[in-house]
């Protein structure tokens, strides 16, 4: 794991912060990549200074961005969780998602 030390670009949103944690969901900032595991229900996220931005995205709308999209794969379970078992297993019936 790379552990220079970086300067954190990104700024705080406590309105965003607030959402994501009236949500419930768990999330662990360390990793080297974004992600949502299923199996422990947790989502992965870099730490914020990972964050740089690029030409058209600030690095608070990189993380924000990111974070958020992550959430929508940890509310996907929640909100249809049978979408979720569909699109994880390929398991369909005869006429499509819909049993």
């Amino acid at each position: 794991p790379d552990t220079t030390s970086r300067r954190d670009l990104t700024e705080v949103l406590p309105a965003v912060d607030a959402y994501v944690a009236n949500t419930g969901a768990k999330i662990e900032h360390g990793s080297q990549m974004a992600f949502y595991r299923p199996s422990t229900d947790t989502i992965h996220m870099p730490d914020r200074d990972r964050f740089v931005g690029t030409a058209t995205s600030s690095p608070t709308e990189a993380y924000y961005h990111t974070l958020l999209h992550e959430l929508l794969h940890y509310a996907d379970v929640r909100i249809m969780p049978r979408r979720s078992v569909i699109l994880m297993t390929g398991a369909r019936t005869r006429r499509g998602m819909s049993a």
